[in-house]
Parts: C-alpha cells; structure tokens; sequence
C-alpha cells in the first residue's frame, strides 16, 4: 500500500499555495477566523448563562463606552448594539494574545484566556464601569473564568 505525505497541520493548504496566499495574510485570515469564532462562542455562552442563571445581561459594556466616549447611550437598541461590539472586542484581543503566544497549545489557551480575563478586570474597573475584581463574588469569578474559557477554547480551535 503505497504511502501519502500528510499535509503539515499548521502549515498553508495546498489551495492557498496554489492561489499564491502570502503567510502575513494567512496570518490575518486565521486571526479573523480566531476572533469570529471567540466572539460568537463568547456571545452564545453569555445567553446559556443568562437562560440557566436567570440573571439580566449586564451593563457593564455599555457603561465602559459611555466612559470612553462621553456619548450617552439613549435606547436599549442602541444599548445592544453597544454592548455587542465592546464585548466582541475581547475576541481579536485573545486571538492576537494566542498568536503571539507561540506555538504550543497551552501557552495559546494561557494568552487567549488571560487577555480578555485581565482587560475585564482592568479597564473596566479603572473606567468606573465595574467593580474590582478583589470585590467580586463566587459566582462573579465563576461566570468570568467560565465564559474567559469558552472564549479561549474557540479561540484556539479556530486557529
């Protein structure tokens, strides 16, 4: 039975060499596909949770962007919207984290899920849009190490 070369896991697929695809700009498909796939895993995990738990999404996004721009949030759909785009921001955050991580596997999933974790108990503390997260609760860490996983996990699926 005659042996066939497996192509490399990481490396260009052969329509892309063939399509003549640069590395920097594989590198910006992966890093686009990466921050998609967090930032809809991230979404989908943050309404299983509001499903399961019963708690109202919080207004934590909204309140940070309202700080940062000075422009008052006025309707719960621009509300949505809002929240949406500063909570899909944590996605290309850990994408570019765990690319620049190297290549092994858990320092990936350290940097995707440590970047996204350290901004939300950061900036939006120092914003005045949350609390610190030494004033956090059991279930306050929970619920963010939980959906800071799911973010990291299809982060590095993704890539």
């Amino acid at each position: 039975m005659p042996q066939r070369d497996l192509p490399a896991v990481d490396g260009p697929s052969a329509r892309t060499r063939r399509a003549g695809v640069s590395d920097s700009t594989r590198s910006l498909m992966k890093l686009a596909r990466a921050s998609a796939g967090g930032a809809l895993a991230l979404a989908a995990a943050q309404m299983v949770d509001m499903r399961l738990t019963g708690r109202q999404g919080s207004d934590t996004p909204v309140r940070a962007f309202e700080a940062l721009t000075r422009h008052r949030v006025r309707n719960d759909a621009e509300g949505a919207a809002v929240g949406y785009s500063v909570q899909s921001c944590l996605a290309p955050l850990g994408a570019v984290a765990a690319l620049r991580a190297g290549e092994r596997v858990t320092r990936r999933f350290g940097a995707a899920f440590l970047a996204p974790l350290v901004f939300v108990g950061v900036v939006g503390p120092a914003l005045g849009a949350s609390a610190w997260p030494w004033h956090w609760t059991r279930n306050d860490w929970t619920r963010e190490l939980t959906l800071k996983s799911v973010l990291a996990i299809a982060i590095i699926a993704a890539l």
